[in-house]
């Protein structure tokens, strides 16, 4: 996969055949700093990573995390080579996490369905400079604990309250 830097820090691949969900964009990568934060925030985690998309966040998290699920609906995900740690799939797994990314859909309903679908007390969203993102994570009741200031905004988050019943 040819990735190339974009001027903000994240990548796309020309290869990319674009988003459906996406009216056909190409994807865009977090970006290096955003990386290096979800790796130290993945350290020793089980994480569910929710929109797999060209992998950098994938990869980066795999360095540090004991196990990595990354789900995504577009097969075109699914076809590069990422560390054994990590499992591709195509829908949420049931079970416990103790790490969540979202990085799916960006629409409001997507990112509320995505939030209550991973079982984990930390999830970390991208793209909180998004509206949508934003009214999300403000009416899932969800405590921001950190926030980065890069081109997409990763913040990071604890579900209250935890443990879920």
């Amino acid at each position: 996969m040819n990735l190339i830097q974009t001027r903000v820090g994240n990548f796309y691949c020309p290869e990319d055949p674009g988003e459906a969900t996406a009216g056909g964009n190409q994807r865009r990568s977090v970006t290096i700093a955003e990386a290096e934060a979800l790796k130290q925030w993945a350290r020793g985690q089980r994480v569910i990573e929710i929109g797999t998309g060209l992998g950098v966040s994938t990869r980066a998290m795999a360095e540090t995390a004991e196990s990595v699920v990354s789900v995504d609906v577009d097969s075109w995900c699914h076809q590069f080579e990422f560390p054994p740690n990590v499992v591709l799939t195509d829908h949420v797994p049931v079970g416990d996490f103790t790490f969540a990314f979202i990085d799916g859909d960006h629409h409001y309903e997507a990112v509320m369905k995505d939030i209550a679908s991973v079982n984990a007390p930390l999830i970390a969203l991208h793209d909180c400079d998004h509206p949508q993102v934003v009214q999300a994570l403000v009416d899932s009741n969800l405590k921001v604990i950190e926030g980065l200031q890069t081109a997409c905004k990763l913040t990071l988050c604890r579900r209250v309250p935890w443990p879920r019943k």
